[in-house]
């Protein structure tokens, strides 16, 4: 039988490729975003995403983490939220109020990845995020 422990740490690692999938997809559509092609990139990140803002927060809140992990736990799920919300507002823009949907939405996603990187020691397949490629083969001595 699986200790606890392990299937926390399981399941947390599978969330962890996920978030990077979303953070990298995020990002890039924020950054290539064509004002006249708003709804497209709504639809190609409605795609990307797929359920995970429904599955993820859900499965979050039916793990029971240690003591220790607690604190670990809790910002791990706020951050979700977050991008959650951030996810929910770049959705939502449409016409002339996209400019404040964008705003918010990338409100939220910082606000999320702060919580991560305070986090992100306990974090290894998201420490890909934080640094460049080249770097990541020197991530231990950084």
């Amino acid at each position: 039988m699986e200790a606890p422990d392990d299937k926390y740490t399981e399941r947390i690692r599978r969330a962890e490729g996920q978030l990077v999938h979303f953070l990298r997809t995020f990002e890039t559509m924020q950054e290539e975003l064509h004002l006249g092609r708003i709804a497209e990139a709504q639809a190609q990140l409605r795609a990307a995403v797929g359920d995970l803002f429904t599955a993820l927060p859900a499965e979050l809140s039916t793990l029971s983490p240690s003591e220790s992990l607690q604190d670990f736990h809790a910002k791990l799920s706020e951050a979700v939220v977050c991008f959650a919300d951030a996810y929910a507002c770049f959705l939502s823009g449409t016409g002339p109020n996209f400019g404040q949907s964008f705003l918010r939405s990338r409100q939220a996603f910082c606000k999320g990845l702060y919580l991560l990187y305070e986090i992100r020691a306990e974090l290894p397949s998201l420490q890909q995020y934080w640094v460049l490629p080249a770097a990541l083969p020197a991530l231990a001595t950084l």
